[in-house]
């Protein structure tokens, strides 16, 4: 059975993600839920997000400041798309059960957030598409 319950959200990166938090309350027409700002390895680098909740998933805008020891990491890409999240109900079993089909996260994850404990996952174990994978809200 494959752990994925439902899709979590998109995010895309930005470069100015004040501005674009505006702008994609104008297209959408709902508010985020605020900018979220958190340090990476001792003020080393940052993490700045937001996410606007729909009727079904939600898009999440995300700035990278991330450390050196980050700069070969998927993770570091330029503005656009960067992964698609998917809700997992028991976030422990489904890593198993993705490392049984040769399926593992990248260095430095799982890592607990503010939104919960995530994974990313090798985009080259998952045809070139970053994937995260998130807990599922109880």
């Amino acid at each position: 059975m494959f752990p994925f319950l439902r899709i979590k959200h998109i995010c895309f990166n930005v470069q100015d993600i004040e501005e674009e938090e505006v702008l994609f309350t104008k297209i959408l027409g709902v508010r985020s839920t605020g900018i979220t700002t958190s340090a990476l390895e001792g003020q080393q680098g940052v993490l700045k997000n937001t996410f606007f909740h729909l009727e079904r998933g939600s898009i999440e805008l995300a700035y990278h400041d991330l450390p050196e020891s980050w700069r070969d990491s998927p993770i570091n890409t330029g503005p656009g798309f960067h992964h698609i999240a998917f809700e997992v109900p028991n976030f422990d079993e489904a890593l198993l059960e993705l490392a049984r089909k040769g399926i593992h996260p990248l260095p430095k994850f799982p890592r607990k957030t503010p939104h919960g404990c995530v994974a990313f996952l090798y985009p080259k174990q998952t045809g070139g598409i970053l994937f995260e994978l998130g807990e599922m809200k109880k």
